[in-house]
């Protein structure tokens, strides 16, 4: 958990501690306490256990073949080939990229930066702090895009999902992943400008092709086109993380 302010306890005399020692509470010893602090505990080192047991992989990889298996059944072109490109963008980037920036994300925060108040090391700690949250929403808003892409009966849920992905990566942006970015060994690399909003604009025509996917009749030419610029994009994406991805299995 993240240390939001500094407790200064006042100085005590022995004979006031003595006289109060039955009335003080053993809080941590506590029945009543022990039990909520060892959820808490739990839950601070989720983030750590995630990295290290390289959970994210497997995860994508399992969305990847529910997609691809889904794209099987598809009852349109449109929607066939939307779960296709986005099969192989959740097994061939997602899944090696997003590992790479929750390590990063790990190695960032415990073990570059230190609690500040000032100077060059509050603005590391800060930036260190916004590629986290980051990242975390980046990889949320993208399980409920592929999750909803999964669960979805019909066409118009699949688009609405693969709308969600896209709108995950727009937001990992907006919260401040181009000024926050760090490299691999968690070292800070703010992206340009001109960069983080390219990658917006381009994230946005996607987003807004598939909710237009999403509006369209099941036969009609929008639908097909909207499909098809959906698809085209993730494809891109998918062969962006080719190299990442043969770079991870090398390591391993």
């Amino acid at each position: 958990m993240d240390a939001m302010a500094m407790a200064f306890t006042p100085a005590i005399s022995t004979d006031c501690l003595n006289s109060n020692s039955q009335r003080l509470p053993h809080r941590i010893s506590s029945p009543l306490i022990s039990p909520i602090l060892t959820p808490i505990t739990t839950a601070s080192s989720s983030t750590t256990s995630l990295a290290s047991a390289k959970i994210l992989p497997f995860a994508y990889a399992g969305f990847s073949g529910a997609l691809l298996y889904k794209a099987t059944k598809a009852t349109t072109q449109a929607e066939s080939i939307v779960l296709l490109a986005v099969s192989a963008l959740s097994f061939l980037n997602f899944s090696a990229s997003d590992n790479a920036k929750l390590k990063s994300a790990k190695l960032a925060y415990q073990s570059k930066t230190k609690p500040a108040s000032a100077g060059k090391e509050k603005q590391l700690r800060q930036a260190a702090l916004t590629w986290r949250k980051a990242v975390r929403v980046k990889i949320i808003g993208q399980f409920l895009g592929l999750a909803r892409m999964v669960i979805a009966k019909e066409s118009v849920g699949v688009m609405r999902g693969a709308a969600i992905l896209m709108a995950s990566s727009m937001m990992y942006f907006i919260t401040g992943a181009g000024r926050s970015n760090h490299d691999h060994d968690g070292n800070w690399k703010p992206l340009s400008a001109n960069t983080v909003t390219g990658v917006l604009i381009i994230n946005a025509i996607l987003c807004g092709a598939a909710l237009v996917a999403a509006s369209a009749s099941l036969d009609s030419t929008k639908l097909n086109v909207a499909a098809r610029i959906y698809a085209a994009g993730a494809i891109v994406g998918s062969l962006e993380g080719i190299p990442q991805f043969i770079k991870a299995i090398i390591k391993k």
